[in-house]
């Protein structure tokens, strides 16, 4: 599901208990600048701390890629509110290169609706930074007219990204509390979930929930998952819109037949995505003698040829896979290092949670 139709979902599948009423005016509405009209947000796990129109509920908050999803009253329609949303992303090697990639799909037609901007934009006077700003019409069949306005912003290693969504009529006074939100945002380096291990002759970090540790490439360090599953994430320096990335997650600890696995997975593979290629599905023996599925996949991911390579193993408190997704160009030259942070993989002494969040339930 794209954004643009997750957002459309919830707007017209939220019920009206959560609707502003009809009698409500626009002049309750802009009430940007009375006093405790807003309220702070903060996520120290996502790097944010901002203020929030009271008026618009949080329906969501801390979840997965979505920083908070606000819900914003429309009095000409109770029943369809717009939407807020801050999400959470990893940082393109410049603003440029996403606003080129975006100008590149809408020329193709790879999204519903018209690109009616598109532009890098300077800080300025009102507190938004140096940011891309990009502004989509979409032109209803009852005649509506719904605009989404995305703010990009880089800060360290992540993108931030604040949406509005709200139809024509709402936009004008939607805008300046939009803009207000970002401009009163500060910005704190996200939760990782990962400690660097100081002094050691590697680049070994442990992940400080979980208690294991592994060797990264050179340069490379773990930033804030994307997605909750993955226990740890890291990447490499950002070339162009793609960053090459490592994960690990887990499920339950239990015996696995991985002979069995290595006939049948690739075919399961093949059969999810059209036009993978498993270019090798083996079980090998780790330093220590136990069995681990080796597995090397080539797959196409938008304009990018990528090289998959993971391996799936038993520890002592769960069944692990670390996952290497890099650009098919960078493969080769990254083997070494990537073997390497598999070897190091190591469970380290300490209580952990009994199931490795979602995917282990």
């Amino acid at each position: 599901m794209t954004r643009m139709t997750w957002f459309f979902t919830l707007i017209f599948s939220i019920g009206s208990p959560l609707a502003m009423p009809l009698g409500w005016s626009q002049s309750k509405l802009d009430d940007s600048a009375s006093p405790g009209s807003s309220t702070v947000f903060e996520s120290p796990r996502y790097g944010v701390r901002t203020n929030l129109p009271k008026l618009w509920p949080i329906l969501q908050q801390e979840k997965n890629e979505y920083i908070f999803v606000c819900q914003i009253p429309q009095p000409k329609f109770p029943d369809r509110p717009g939407i807020l949303a801050c999400e959470l992303a990893i940082a393109p090697e410049s603003l440029n290169e996403y606003r080129t990639r975006i100008d590149t799909n809408a020329k193709r037609g790879n999204r519903k609706g018209s690109l009616a901007r598109n532009d890098l934009m300077p800080k300025s006077a009102n507190g938004l930074p140096d940011r891309l700003e990009t502004v989509w019409e979409f032109r209803l069949p009852d005649g509506e007219v719904w605009y989404e306005i995305t703010i990009r912003i880089i800060r360290g290693k992540h993108l931030y990204s604040y949406v509005l969504n709200v139809e024509n009529e709402t936009l004008a006074q939607a805008r300046k509390k939009f803009d207000q939100v970002i401009g009163s945002t500060e910005y704190s380096t996200p939760d990782s979930g990962a400690a660097q291990v100081i002094g050691s002759p590697t680049n070994r970090w442990i992940q400080t929930e979980f208690h294991f540790a592994v060797d990264l490439p050179e340069k490379w360090a773990p930033l804030l998952a994307p997605n909750e599953a993955a226990l740890l994430y890291a990447n490499g320096l950002p070339k162009g819109i793609w960053a090459d990335n490592m994960l690990v997650v887990a499920t339950k600890a239990g015996k696995l037949d991985y002979a069995n696995l290595a006939e049948t997975l690739p075919a399961d593979l093949e059969a999810a995505e059209a036009g993978c290629q498993v270019k090798s599905c083996k079980v090998i023996k780790t330093k220590t003698g136990a069995d681990t599925l080796e597995t090397v996949v080539e797959v196409k991911r938008g304009p990018f040829a990528m090289t998959i390579h993971e391996w799936r193993f038993t520890g002592k408190r769960f069944n692990y896979e670390l996952k290497f997704t890099v650009e098919s160009e960078r493969y080769e030259p990254l083997k070494t290092a990537m073997q390497k942070c598999f070897d190091s993989f190591q469970e380290l002494p300490g209580d952990v949670p009994q199931q490795g969040k979602a995917q282990s339930e």
